[in-house]
């Protein structure tokens, strides 16, 4: 997944078969594919004005008249920035048309770059050969360009239904004929929640792994199949999820972006004619959370073993909320700048398949999300600290909290 635009000449228009849900005058509910996200007061504008396509610039131009100041102006940005990130907003330019057309979920581009991911790809079909048996009734939700449900097929499911919302699902048809399995998959249109099934499944797979793992609502989507759609005792590709921690000191370099530093701030006068005078000096760390690649943190300084935030076992769990606390102790002196997540995913008992910054493979498509404590906390070898892990809301991001478990302690959120 990307991260939020810098260039203000990007061109972005909103996704196609979006679900908008007003929930207060300043809070709107947006869900795309099975992902659900909250935003604040801009969404529906933003949502309108990016009915056509329309640069970065020329968008926050034409919303301009909805500031009434640098920090209204701010968060329109920022509002801006979490939509493509998200994928509600997406790049023309960037996401190459599928033959039937279309963006985001819907286009090229994602679903090339997951397919790229190799290692990705090929841990999924090994979960899926070690898991489907022949005669079993497999359901696929989300099933994208259709390769997992051709998978199952191959492994000798009776019967695949092959769930997807978006209009990739017409290409994902194209492939189930081209690969000759047509008369095994069924194609159902619409949200996982939302649809039935003629039978009820012997085995679940879903690929809804986002860069913080359980964005995507992969959860719920599961609670809700083994509800509704599964066999009791179904088996589910992938069966475990476990998000880890690595507490890290993040480079200067790094934790400038997230700030307001002076050359940044020159870049947006600049661009957007706006004076931003009132920045200058501004130290605090405003951001919560970004994304960084595997391969650009390899040379940051970790401070302690990895740390278990979540373990869920896709069979059994019940609840979709979770708050973990893990104690470590710091096996290296520095300053605890933020939290770095990563996930190792079981996908059968022979596969499974870990985001780990040391064992992703270059083509890995997964971002670490990256949480930034308001203060840093020093530590000495030895000392102990306690990181707490909570998902309160489905669709919104998950927070971590730190604390020394010494005299003293410094605490961050």
């Amino acid at each position: 997944m990307a991260l939020p635009p810098n260039d203000p000449n990007a061109v972005l228009q909103r996704a196609p078969n979006l679900s908008v849900q007003l929930i207060t005058g300043h809070e709107v509910h947006i869900r795309v594919r099975d992902r659900a996200f909250t935003y604040g007061e801009h969404a529906l504008a933003l949502l309108d004005a990016m009915a056509t396509p329309k640069t970065v610039a020329e968008a926050l131009a034409a919303l301009k008249h909805r500031t009434s100041g640098v920090q209204s102006w701010i968060e329109l940005s920022a509002a801006l920035m979490a939509m493509k990130r998200d994928g509600i907003l997406v790049d023309v330019d960037a996401a190459a048309p599928l033959p039937q057309g279309g963006v985001g979920f819907d286009g090229a581009s994602i679903h090339s770059v997951m397919l790229n991911d190799r290692v990705r790809t090929a841990r999924y079909l090994d979960g899926i050969r070690d898991t489907v048996r022949p005669g079993d009734v497999v359901v696929d939700i989300g099933t994208g360009t259709g390769v997992l449900a051709i998978a199952a097929a191959q492994a000798g499911a009776k019967h695949v239904y092959a769930v997807e919302v978006g209009d990739i699902a017409e290409t994902a048809r194209a492939m189930f004929e081209r690969n000759g399995v047509a008369d095994v998959i069924t194609i159902i249109r619409g949200w996982s929640s939302q649809i039935t099934l003629p039978e009820r499944a012997d085995v679940l797979v879903s690929e809804t792994l986002g860069n913080s793992p359980l964005e995507e609502q992969i959860m719920e989507i599961m609670l809700d199949a083994r509800k509704r759609l599964l066999k009791p005792g179904a088996r589910i590709v992938p069966r475990r999820l476990r998000v880890y921690g690595l507490p890290v000191e993040i480079p200067p370099r790094i934790l400038h972006r997230q700030a307001f530093p002076e050359k940044t701030l020159d870049t947006w006068q600049e661009w957007y004619g706006i004076d931003f005078d009132a920045l200058r000096g501004a130290t605090g760390r405003p951001a919560e959370s970004f994304y960084v690649l595997p391969q650009k943190v390899r040379d940051w300084k970790v401070l302690s073993a990895p740390l278990l935030l979540a373990d869920v076992d896709f069979e059994t769990f019940q609840h979709t909320m979770l708050q973990n606390t893990a104690e470590a102790e710091a096996t290296e002196a520095g300053m605890i700048d933020g939290v770095l997540l990563y996930f190792d995913v079981e996908l059968s008992a022979a596969s499974h398949l870990c985001t780990h910054p040391e064992e992703a493979d270059p083509d890995n498509h997964w971002s670490h999300p990256v949480w930034i404590l308001p203060e840093p906390i020093p530590v000495a070898v030895g000392d102990r600290f306690a990181t707490t892990y909570n998902r309160r809301v489905p669709g919104n991001p998950n927070t971590v909290v730190v604390e020394r478990r010494s005299a003293g302690a410094q605490r961050g959120t």
